[in-house]
């Protein structure tokens, strides 16, 4: 039984050691690129790298566990010994040719290998064309010198001498299967990364600003067995309605166009305002009132948006509908796709590019939906349940509000310069865990039990944002200071209203609103109905500071002249469309409206304003698709 725990220890080891060699191999492959990285980084992206290593490790070793405890019940190791041979002869072939087909492909598209070859398999003309322009010859006499390395190496070091146990007694027998399938069971823990909330995805391997230091810690086998897991190269467009899809561009283009900002909410004496944007999550506006009293008084201090809609219904479409202005797709998810979303503009980038120091603070795990990769790289600063002491992670996902919102106020000195700050809230998340002292659900008692928590834990989220506005207001960048406060998405919760559905208008309703000692007091308290997108802030805000916003092409300045106003909202596969004269839901699988009310009386939508729904759908999967 030792030898072969024994042996199975060298296997795990025996892939860490090929994979962080396959990284060494990256690096010196684009050595012009290692040479204009700090060594200090190229060193920590092996250690970064290392997590995926030990999950995509024990993935290749289920197995050859399995095969062990198989051979406990076998007299004849030499069957044993050529199945274990020809899978690790088959693996190694595999994760050598996809190590090797990673280094150019990296030279050609600036990714690490994914699903993204396989969208071209129907045009293999293409494939082809790019290979053409490859050191293919080069790339042949590197896979041939790896692969007889990787072969000797495995000959000289995982010998299967295993004992002969068929002569032990059954109880015997029976206790070691046992223990080598508890074992094997037990790799689910390195498979997931941990015994975190979370699993364990390409974000864990991003540390840096520098893009190469991050791409060298991606394991590349992991990367592209999860990337076709998660099929990701399946390049169809399921919401096709015109087949000329540059008639339906031509149509949003119209839809988006805009005269110049009609209002200026800043006060006319900053020149350079700091800015504060804090993400709440789940702020439905179904809550406003009584789960949140001092959200309501800051609101007379605020200009007020009081018809803006979520892009979707999770938190990775909201962060990327907020910073980037981008839509959600149904059962799609662009930060999910790290060479997908750095394609994206991005507020924390085009902040910085304009002299701003720019952070995000969340109090949970980075990797929570793939943040990591998509903040990284676009902030200067990004801070998550890493940067709290063990004592403030008191809560499931990690620090509670207070104790993230107190640490932003610590790194902001009085003197700091101008900067542009994003925070995102997590203790209303379920599930719903809030500080003890918020026990007291009396102004609950119609709410279920359940959503009697949930409002409570925005009545806590509620508490602590006041509590840094008004310790905010004491320091001298106050009155320099624009604060935006928006939702990343609503919630069925309180499902009173509508118990049947959670994809109704009211579920995608969130607060919007301005605030700050910048504002200008000439729009306290002021309320605009226009209705927008969840996805309009960033245009708005970069227009209010005079910055270039054109890339944001989904976007809109909701303070600026149009003759169109509307939001178009994506659940699990359907959408949801609000304008000022109708609104309607569409499931995209039965293809029929399931709501739809003008005026508020029910109605039956023309084609042509439900196409227009189905158009901007088709119009932004297709942007998702090409990138």
């Amino acid at each position: 039984m030792k030898a072969r725990l024994l042996f199975l220890v060298k296997y795990f080891l025996f892939w860490l050691v090929f994979f962080q060699s396959a990284r060494a191999l990256f690096m010196a492959y684009h050595h012009h690129l290692a040479s204009s990285t700090p060594y200090s980084e190229l060193l920590a992206a092996f250690g970064y790298g290392l997590r995926l290593d030990i999950s995509f490790a024990a993935y290749l070793s289920v197995l050859p566990f399995l095969i062990a405890t198989i051979s406990i019940w076998v007299s004849n190791q030499l069957y044993i010994k050529r199945v274990f041979s020809g899978y690790v002869i088959t693996v190694l072939w595999v994760c050598v040719l996809l190590v090797i087909m990673d280094l150019e492909i990296f030279s050609a598209w600036g990714i690490r290998l994914d699903a993204t070859p396989l969208m071209y398999l129907s045009t293999p003309s293409e494939i082809f064309a790019s290979a053409y322009s490859s050191p293919l010859l080069l790339l042949l006499v590197l896979f041939i010198i790896s692969f007889s390395l990787w072969i000797w190496l495995k000959g000289l070091y995982l010998k299967l001498e295993l004992e002969n146990t068929t002569e032990e007694s059954l109880t015997s027998r029976l206790y070691y299967s046992l223990g080598l399938l508890l074992l094997t069971g037990c790799l689910i823990i390195p498979i997931r990364g941990g015994l975190q909330s979370l699993p364990i995805n390409q974000s864990s391997a991003y540390f840096s600003q520098s893009v190469f230091a991050n791409k060298a810690a991606i394991n590349v086998c992991w990367n592209f067995f999860h990337a076709v897991t998660e099929r990701s190269y399946d390049m169809s467009n399921p919401y096709i309605v015109e087949n000329e899809h540059q008639k339906v561009e031509q149509l949003y283009d119209k839809s988006y166009q805009q005269g110049s900002t009609e209002v200026m909410l800043l006060d006319s004496t900053i020149q350079k305002p700091n800015v504060i944007v804090i993400i709440w999550e789940s702020l439905t506006s179904k809550l406003l009132g009584k789960a949140t009293p001092n959200l309501m008084q800051t609101m007379r201090e605020s200009y007020y948006f009081d018809n803006i809609y979520a892009t979707g219904s999770r938190s990775d479409k909201g962060i990327v509908g907020v910073l980037s202005g981008y839509p959600a797709q149904p059962q799609k998810s662009i930060i999910l796709y790290p060479n997908k979303s750095r394609k994206l503009p991005i507020l924390g980038k085009d902040m910085h590019n304009n002299g701003y120091q720019t952070s995000f603070y969340y109090g949970g795990e980075l990797e929570f939906v793939n943040m990591k990769s998509y903040l990284f790289e676009c902030f200067d600063n990004v801070y998550g349940i890493n940067s709290f002491a063990p004592e403030d992670r008191n809560s499931k996902w990690g620090a509670h509000d207070h104790v993230v919102l107190d640490k932003v106020l610590q790194d902001t000195p009085d003197d700091a310069k101008p900067f542009f700050k994003t925070i995102f809230t997590l203790s209303s998340h379920e599930p719903f865990e809030v500080p003890d002292v918020f026990t007291d659900f009396a102004d609950f008692e119609d709410f279920t039990e359940e959503e009697a928590l949930f409002a409570n834990s925005h009545r806590y989220t509620d508490w602590s944002v006041n509590q840094f506005l008004n310790k905010a207001k004491q320091k001298k960048w106050w009155k320099n200071t624009i604060v935006i406060i928006v939702a990343d998405h609503g919630h069925h919760f309180p499902a009173y209203q509508h118990p049947e559905d959670h994809v109704d208008f009211e579920d995608f309703k969130i607060p919007l609103l301005f605030s700050g000692g910048a504002l200008s007091k000439a729009y306290h308290g002021q309320v605009n109905h226009r209705i927008g997108s969840q996805t309009d802030v960033a245009k708005t805000l970069l227009s209010q500071l005079q910055i270039k916003a054109s890339d944001y092409v989904f976007s809109r300045n909701l303070l600026a002249a149009s003759s169109d106003t509307f939001a178009v909202y994506a659940y699990s596969d359907g959408i949801g469309y609000v304008s000022e004269n109708e609104r309607f839901i569409f499931d995209n699988n039965s293809k029929r409206v399931l709501k739809a009310y003008k005026a508020d009386q029910k109605y039956q939508p023309t084609d042509a304003i439900l196409n227009r729904a189905r158009h901007h759908l088709q119009w932004t999967f297709q942007d998702f698709l090409s990138k």
